[in-house]
């Protein structure tokens, strides 16, 4: 068993690559109340606990607001060290009409009938939506955008949409209603972006960013629809419904699909694709990981075939249910009613006939070349095993959140094994071969951005930890 040591050091093991793990103590929790879903939140390295126990809420095992059992609470994740978080007072049990005060670390902000928040702790930042009733503006309602405790925008109508892109730059939508406050299609909404205007549109229905933060959304402009990636719109002449956005996993590559009088349209960097024309149902796009490769299933409700279409190519589909590609675009079949089995392209040898929790999928690796799997003993369960470069693991009664770390070398997955002598299943981390401590429950684990080294939440009895590991 892998040694956890608090600021010490553990060995290094010729299987599992791990030179180093550490344990924090980070929080207790009341776990009868933590288990009926009281707060608990985090953030995204895992360094920070955000929880609230019997009206005390904590950041790290310290309180920083009795905020009591009588009011409301509306808690964000922490940003900066600064847990943002909003109460307002109940009253026999039932909301009150008070309204909401919110408060940033120990700066207390304006107080709103309502709002809506959108935090990036990882770039320290946080934005909210405030919303005063107003009967003398349209809607009745009176929204003021703020970010960092500034003012960006008093906006007389709505907003919405309001969330960040991973490099921390605000995006949200305003809606200004049109002359009759009854007719919701005079209304227009603009989207904002990092301050600026980025159109003004009939309708905004999707809103996201791709892997390099740029815009994608999908919109209503002119009675004619179209995506927007970036600064570029894009239009499908005659489409009369909102398509479907697929993005890239790396290199920012997007796809859209749309259907309309059962033909199909589908569209890869704002050129068309082999996919245009098609009259059979359309399955999600499935991208490689460096988005080179682009590939889709089509389903013909007539002859109920099916068949595989990747980078233009067709394929009899057969009991292919879904599938994925690798980066040199071979494809990893999922096949069978029950999705029992795994296939290692297409005519590829079957790696398995009993795949466990086969919904998961197999866990590719950033690299886009090594992936690994989870097996059951046989078709009746008896537990599973993970699979990865051809080499099986142990068997436990229970596989969770099947990752590969960064560079593919090695596979990382909690397991769950009966403990004969508390009678309950215990949770572990496990590196390559080898198991760490046993905990009551594990979160899933995250990896640095060098990809050196692992982390995760985990829980014995009532006491939360946070492990770390280093990779090499």
């Amino acid at each position: 068993m892998r040694k956890i040591l608090l600021f010490g050091f553990a060995l290094s093991f010729l299987f599992c690559n791990a030179a180093l793990a550490k344990e924090e103590f980070l929080t207790e929790v009341d776990s009868h109340s933590y288990l009926s879903a009281d707060i608990f939140q985090f953030n995204s390295d895992y360094s920070k606990v955000l929880t609230l126990n019997r009206g005390k809420l904590t950041l790290n095992n310290k309180v920083i607001a009795n905020l009591g059992t009588d009011t409301a609470h509306l808690i964000s994740a922490d940003v900066s060290g600064k847990p943002v978080y909003a109460r307002r007072k109940k009253s026999s049990g039932i909301i009150s009409p008070y309204p909401w005060t919110l408060f940033w670390g120990e700066k207390r902000e304006p107080e709103f009938d309502s709002m809506q928040m959108a935090v990036s702790s990882d770039e320290d930042k946080f934005a909210y939506v405030g919303s005063t009733k107003d009967f003398s503006v349209p809607l009745g309602m009176k929204n003021v955008v703020v970010e960092d405790g500034r003012t960006i925008e008093t906006v007389l109508g709505g907003v919405g949409f309001l969330k960040y892109n991973k490099k921390g730059v605000l995006a949200y939508v305003k809606v200004i209603p049109g002359s009759n406050n009854e007719d919701r299609s005079k209304d227009k909404m603009i989207l904002v972006f990092d301050g600026k205007k980025v159109g003004e549109y009939q309708e905004i229905e999707s809103l996201d960013f791709d892997s390099d933060g740029r815009i994608v959304a999908s919109v209503l402009k002119n009675n004619e629809r179209f995506f927007l990636h970036g600064s570029k719109e894009y239009s499908i002449e005659g489409l009369k419904f909102a398509p479907w956005i697929y993005l890239s996993d790396q290199g920012g590559h997007l796809a859209i699909t749309a259907n309309q009088s059962n033909l199909n349209w589908a569209i890869l960097d704002g050129k068309k694709t082999s996919v245009d024309g098609y009259k059979e149902s359309l399955q999600p796009m499935v991208f490689s990981k460096n988005g080179s490769h682009l590939g889709f299933m089509i389903f013909n409700s007539k002859t109920n075939k099916s068949k595989i279409v990747i980078d233009g190519k067709e394929y009899e589909g057969n009991d292919t249910t879904y599938f994925y590609l690798l980066n040199n675009g071979k494809p990893l079949l999922l096949e069978g009613k029950g999705i029992e089995s795994l296939r290692d392209g297409i005519d590829g040898k079957i790696l398995t006939r009993n795949l466990y929790s086969p919904w998961d999928g197999p866990s590719i690796a950033s690299d886009g070349e090594n992936y690994a799997f989870a097996q059951q003993k046989s078709k009746s369960g008896g537990g599973g095993q993970v699979v990865f470069k051809g080499k099986r693991g142990k068997f436990y009664s229970d596989i969770q959140s099947l990752h590969i770390a960064p560079g593919g070398s090695v596979v990382v997955y909690i397991a769950r094994k009966f403990n004969t002598k508390s009678l309950e299943l215990d949770s572990f981390m496990v590196m390559g071969t080898e198991e760490g401590s046993a905990y009551d429950q594990i979160w899933p684990p995250v990896f640095s951005e060098d990809g050196k080294n692992l982390m995760y939440l985990a829980r014995k009895g009532e006491k939360i930890f946070r492990v770390s590991e280093e990779i090499k």
